[in-house]
């Protein structure tokens, strides 16, 4: 154990290197850097006093704030590579983007984007208030910040709005994300806030006085606060997660809304009716009965367009083209306008289905169809093989067309062995 001393208050947390190096700021207005022992390595000069965390960068690089409005970027061995003036004070510390492109900090009254190459600001976000928190990242990207004036700001990585909600007090509390996209932060009205990726508010939980502490979640999904009621918060959210459809067809969990008994299917975060319980046997979604909402789980999973309703005789047409004719809960390929006419259907009666519920009514694969799955690549099925057809010029060749494609699950691709390639 050691003890380093002589800097002035030391304000923010210190930030560590992965080879232990030590970096922090201080009221002097430096930015200061220890080696793991606590001997010191250097100091950096600031014009006022350096209150916020620094951040380490992906190349050991360091970005800094200060109350002189400029944010910093320093190399690991001292050396300045930028500096830019921003739009006011930086009390806190800045972050930095998953793939390290990008740095976003709270400047003034503004939300601010930076190239972490260049220190080029690549976009601004007025707040309307002092920004005083650490924005926080989602796992799409999306950046949280709140201000002094009780907003709270969801931004696309564009610098483009997403939502924003409004609260009863100051909020100084840096969020925390979720690894599902929910967000917690506290605010000046002494509650806890809980939103969905959306801006769907999840749950609200009150403390006795303000709550102005930095969020943090383990990983158990516990949440923790600190409050100025002399107490830390420890909470858990009671909206569970469940499991969504896969990309390229329906599955996963079905849940219930208790008041109606309607059967849901989550898909893209969003739950969608099954109309029927043929539909539903349509499209294979069977097995354990169906778990029954909460409050928060309704709001975490807000309702979507229903899916359609399917049965036996049913017209489906596709986007890019192929018709069948649904037949023992199957769809059935029909493969002219002459047979669409010698069946007697009308196409008044036609309907086009999304991709992910085309995929999901099953289909019998035979010799000489072309199939995709949920990825970009087209194969020829020939005897019990899958061939790639490797470009369009070998598809055109062949003289087939787009509407002759059949969209299946990736399930059925896996059951058919990968021949020579076209």
């Amino acid at each position: 154990a050691w003890t380093a001393t002589g800097f002035g208050a030391i304000r923010g947390t210190p930030a560590v290197a992965p080879d232990g190096t030590i970096y922090f700021g201080t009221d002097a207005g430096e930015l200061v850097s220890l080696d793991s022992t606590g001997r010191e390595r250097y100091r950096l000069r600031a014009e006022r006093d350096v209150t916020g965390s620094p951040a380490i960068g992906p190349d050991g690089d360091v970005l800094w704030g200060s109350l002189d409005s400029q944010l910093r970027r320093s190399a690991g061995d001292g050396t300045g590579i930028w500096s830019v003036t921003l739009d006011g004070p930086i009390a806190s510390a800045p972050a930095i983007s998953a793939d390290g492109a990008t740095v976003f900090v709270g400047a003034g009254s503004s939300i601010v984007a930076v190239a972490r190459d260049s220190g080029a600001v690549r976009w601004r976000v007025g707040a309307g208030a002092p920004v005083t928190v650490t924005p926080a990242i989602g796992p799409d990207g999306t950046v949280f910040a709140g201000a002094d004036n009780g907003t709270f700001f969801a931004i696309r990585p564009d610098g483009s709005a997403r939502w924003q909600a409004q609260t009863g007090g100051t909020i100084r509390s840096s969020a925390a994300v979720s690894g599902d996209g929910n967000v917690y932060f506290g605010s000046g009205d002494a509650i806890v806030y809980a939103y969905s990726p959306d801006g769907q508010r999840l749950s609200t939980y009150r403390a006795l006085d303000a709550v102005h502490g930095a969020a943090a979640i383990d990983s158990a999904g516990t949440v923790y606060l600190g409050s100025r009621d002399n107490r830390l918060y420890a909470f858990r959210e009671n909206a569970r997660t469940f499991a969504q459809s896969p990309a390229d067809r329906l599955g996963g969990d079905l849940v219930r809304e208790p008041a109606t008994g309607r059967v849901f299917v989550i898909v893209a975060g969003r739950r969608r009716h099954i109309p029927d319980p043929i539909t539903q046997l349509i499209l294979g979604l069977v097995g354990p009965q169906p778990l029954t909402l909460n409050g928060a789980e309704a709001n975490r999973y807000p309702e979507g367009a229903p899916l359609p309703a399917l049965a036996e005789g049913r017209l489906v047409g596709t986007s890019n083209g192929p018709l069948y004719v649904l037949r023992s809960s199957k769809r059935v390929w029909i493969r002219s306008l002459e047979e669409f006419a010698a069946g007697g259907f009308s196409w008044d009666a036609l309907a086009t289905t999304e991709d992910i519920v085309t995929r999901s009514i099953p289909l019998t694969i035979e010799s000489g169809m072309l199939v995709k799955g949920g990825g970009d690549r087209v194969y020829l099925v020939e005897g019990n093989q899958r061939r790639w057809i490797t470009s369009a010029e070998a598809f055109s060749a062949r003289g087939y067309q787009w509407s002759q494609v059949h969209l299946v699950p990736e399930s059925s691709l896996a059951n058919l062995p990968e021949g020579a390639s076209i």
